[in-house]
């Protein structure tokens, strides 16, 4: 548990320390998008992580406001941890699921050019084939990624009811 420990607190500071960075909240209100925060973050969290032979699915969500008080969600996620969000009663899926198994992630490792047989579920033992942490094996196969699925901006009126679950 030694990486999702060290991940959970470094990732949320990480996100922090990109925000308070002269001009970038000012960009992802003037854009109305997060998601180079979010990667950067992500991105970060990854370097400072010194685990060799652990690693740990992350899920992030961001919510904030412009300068008209109107309220703007935004997720990045890597693994199976997920979250949904629930706008007046709509889920909407805010994270990508990166099991070896769906389509997404097959047709991801496909591209990399060793694409994984008919029925295979697995990548050296296991079913995830994104996440933080595990550095060795993402130096003995490249199909292991940390890069995040981040997720398009949601944008929660004032006048609807809205919540969030995340969830591993």
């Amino acid at each position: 548990d030694g990486a999702a420990k060290a991940a959970s607190r470094i990732l949320p500071e990480n996100v922090a320390k990109i925000l308070s960075q002269k001009g970038t909240i000012e960009r992802v209100l003037t854009c109305g998008n997060a998601s180079d925060v979010l990667k950067c973050a992500f991105d970060l969290t990854e370097a400072a992580l010194n685990h060799q032979y652990e690693g740990c699915t992350a899920t992030a969500l961001l919510i904030w406001f412009d300068q008209n008080k109107d309220c703007f969600a935004q997720c990045a996620n890597l693994g199976d941890s997920a979250c949904i969000m629930n706008v007046d009663g709509k889920p909407i899926a805010m994270t990508e699921d990166h099991r070896v198994v769906s389509t997404t992630e097959r047709a991801r490792i496909a591209k990399l050019g060793n694409p994984l047989k008919d029925g295979e579920s697995r990548i050296c033992g296991l079913n995830l084939c994104r996440m933080l942490g595990d550095k060795f094996l993402k130096e003995q196969d490249p199909r292991f990624s940390k890069e995040p699925y981040v997720s398009p901006v949601v944008q929660i009126s004032k006048s609807c009811s809205a919540f969030a679950l995340i969830a591993s």
